[in-house]
């Protein structure tokens, strides 16, 4: 097993959006390590010593090599993976399971092919306490209109499209309010107009909703144009070798993609991931 890689040096970088920057944080991950104990390969070590705050309302996005543990730490926040050790408290508790105050989706949608997409969205209320559909169908309806989906309430998974799809899987992880959002590579099996377009429908839902957003990607361009701050990890073990300010404007539109800064962070980003792998 090599040595955990060590962070790289400073890069300039310009601050974070203001209103997130004075926000207190909602996730905060101090020391945290997760290593696999397995009989045929002894210790797999798959994050080490990760450190990271999210604050309230703000958009991450974090990249990294392919089996860098970026998946695995969002199964660690979203309460569905022990960690090894280390501390995870969100908004302020102690992680200790999953949570109402936390939503997920998933690479792929991941909706039941027998029951219509509001009884999809409406399936996480069916598994808490004290709680009645009836009572978050209104805002089952006033999601599905958000994201485009009004009318489509009795339709089934197989007669949408796959973008259609994942809009349905946002709602679901929206549906009990949740005050973060965990998004693991959500677009990554959509073409690519329809991976663009969805990146700008995700900018609109979390410019209303003002929810705190954790979202993993393999893309650096999709990155660069969601976050407010891009979390660069290594290869495994992983750790985080950079956490990158994105002083962009929004409203994020495409046409940016083509800009000059824009291009400066995305450089950047790649080139700190050829320096992390090359430490590997």
């Amino acid at each position: 097993m090599r040595q955990a890689v060590q962070p790289l040096a400073p890069v300039e970088a310009t601050g974070p959006h203001q209103a997130a920057a004075e926000a207190e944080p909602i996730v905060e991950i101090d020391a945290l390590n997760k290593v696999y104990r397995t009989v045929r390969h002894g210790d797999v070590h798959a994050l080490h010593e990760i450190n990271l705050n999210v604050r309230d309302g703000e958009f991450v996005a974090i990249v990294g090599p392919s089996g860098c543990g970026k998946s695995t730490l969002l199964k660690i926040l979203a309460g569905l993976l022990a960690f090894t050790s280390g501390r995870v408290t969100i908004n302020g508790a102690p992680l200790k399971g999953p949570s109402q105050e936390v939503g997920l989706v998933f690479q792929q949608p991941v909706l039941l092919p027998w029951r219509t997409i509001l009884s999809n969205v409406l399936l996480p209320i069916e598994f808490g306490r004290n709680r009645k559909r009836k009572d978050y169908t209104d805002r089952a309806h006033d999601l599905l209109k958000l994201v485009g989906l009004e009318g489509f309430e009795t339709r089934y998974p197989e007669e949408l499209s796959g973008g259609m799809q994942q809009r349905a899987a946002i709602v679901r992880a929206l549906i009990q309010d949740p005050r973060l959002l965990l998004m693991d590579e959500p677009f990554g099996a959509l073409d690519a107009m329809t991976r663009e377009q969805m990146n700008l429908e995700v900018l609109r839902i979390w410019q209303q909703n003002r929810k705190t957003v954790i979202f993993v990607t393999h893309s650096i361009s999709e990155a660069v144009f969601l976050a407010d701050r891009v979390v660069v990890m290594t290869a495994r073990p992983g750790a985080i070798a950079r956490v990158l300010d994105i002083d962009l404007p929004r409203p994020r539109r495409l046409e940016m993609i083509n800009s000059e800064a824009f291009g400066a962070f995305a450089s950047q980003i790649r080139r700190l991931l050829n320096a992390s792998e090359d430490l590997s």
